[in-house]
């Protein structure tokens, strides 16, 4: 089973490697032995030049790549795509750039529930991330052409947006589209959906890849403690309920986020991951609110490699993830007073 934050660690564990004081051939060959184990034997069955480049004499340079597909059950036929790939420059790509540029993981480790806002989760508020990341240059690259691809039979360019850098710590662009209801209504499950991208010809700082990645099916036949979430009229006490779902045997590498919203802002948010086997366990402090929204992800996610062009070696690891989302309010009774 993959874990949620598997990229996250991933990435880490390579930019380590690639630290000031390296030479070029020392990072190669990190670079060789931290990967062969999370890529497998896609890892093993190619190898890594230690040969020093121009490239990696710009002793610090690293890059990573996210790719994020989201359909919303609750929003008709809507699916948003998203493509960023961050470099950093002048220093690792730690867990604070990752997160500065989007690419923190929003899940937990399999199996655990934890606040929003608490420990244990890449992607929530911690102070002082701006102030880690100062010390590098933080870039989201330029690709050139980007364009999600289903088959044969449909294509959709994604588009360039610039993203503001007030702060000073990140710059760059990213690209985004908004499949009409026609691309949309594509994507049914099982289907495979693919990203590429292909800088212009010439531009030797561009990078080039192709991810691919299963269309998840919607998580459906909720239930809170055997109960439609929606009117919990047995579940009043405060205490852990059993939450399940309906399980899809041929997608037995997907993970289950599951977001505790409850109405009242002044309670905490949960946020939780488990294994897609059908039932799980939330705590009863993710339960204290008698109402709110249970926001429910089945997530299906495959690694890729980023490629250097027009010339340039340098390389990276990325990871496209498909979102299928799905909300429902629960409601649960109120105790009556004896």
């Amino acid at each position: 089973m993959r874990s949620p934050s598997g990229l996250l660690s991933a990435l880490l564990a390579a930019s380590r490697a690639a630290t000031p004081a390296a030479a070029s051939a020392s990072l190669r060959a990190a670079r060789a032995v931290v990967l062969a184990p999370l890529l497998g034997s896609a890892a093993m069955g190619c190898s890594l030049s230690t040969a020093p480049d121009a490239a990696d004499a710009e002793a610090g340079t690293s890059q990573a790549a996210l790719v994020t597909l989201e359909r919303s059950s609750t929003d008709g036929a809507r699916v948003e795509v998203v493509a960023r790939v961050v470099r950093a420059h002048g220093g690792p790509l730690d867990e604070a750039a990752l997160r500065i540029a989007g690419l923190g993981d929003a899940l937990p480790v399999l199996g655990t529930c934890v606040p929003v806002d608490g420990p244990g989760l890449s992607g929530t508020r911690e102070g002082g991330l701006a102030g880690t990341a100062a010390s590098r240059s933080l870039e989201l690259v330029e690709l050139g052409g980007v364009a999600l691809e289903v088959g044969d039979t449909f294509r959709a360019p994604l588009v360039a947006r610039h993203v503001p850098d007030p702060a000073g710590v990140l710059s760059g662009v990213v690209y985004n589209a908004r499949l009409t209801p026609e691309g949309a209504g594509l994507l049914a499950p099982r289907a495979t959906v693919t990203v590429r991208a292909q800088p212009s010809p010439g531009d030797v700082e561009g990078a080039a890849f192709t991810a691919t990645v299963g269309v998840p099916r919607d998580v459906a036949d909720v239930r809170l403690a055997g109960q439609d979430p929606r009117e919990l009229t047995s579940l009043t006490s405060l205490g852990a309920a059993e939450l399940t779902w309906a399980a899809d045997a041929d997608e037995s590498s997907a993970t289950i986020g599951v977001e505790v919203r409850p109405s009242d802002a002044t309670r905490t948010a949960y946020r939780c991951a488990f294994p897609d086997t059908g039932r799980a366990l939330l705590p009863a402090a993710a339960l204290s609110a008698d109402e709110g929204t249970l926001v429910l992800r089945r997530v299906q996610r495959e690694r890729f490699r980023l490629e250097g062009h027009g010339g340039a070696r340098r390389e990276g690891e990325g990871e496209i993830r498909f979102d299928a989302v799905r909300a429902l309010p629960y409601r649960r009774a109120r105790e009556r007073a004896l």
